[in-house]
């Protein structure tokens, strides 16, 4: 579906855009509620509930050093 009315683009991005973080990080206790949850429907299976472990945020520590979240939000 595209939509051609910039007007409902805009208010549709503004409605959403304050959902996501900014720069884009994991969750780190959302990830670990999905292990626990994960750890109780399967009880024989050992997780490691260390979230670093699974997550490797350095590509967004570089990029996040580098200003390129701040360059593409348009933010100064």
């Amino acid at each position: 579906m595209k939509q051609k009315n910039p007007a409902v683009v805009e208010e549709t991005y503004q409605f959403f855009a304050k959902t996501f973080s900014s720069p884009p990080r994991m969750s780190h206790e959302g990830m670990r509620a999905a292990i626990e949850m994960l750890q109780q429907r399967s009880p024989e299976t050992k997780f490691d509930t260390n979230v670093s472990k699974y997550v490797d945020e350095r590509l967004m520590d570089e990029l996040e050093r580098e200003g390129f979240f701040k360059k593409i939000g348009g933010k100064s």
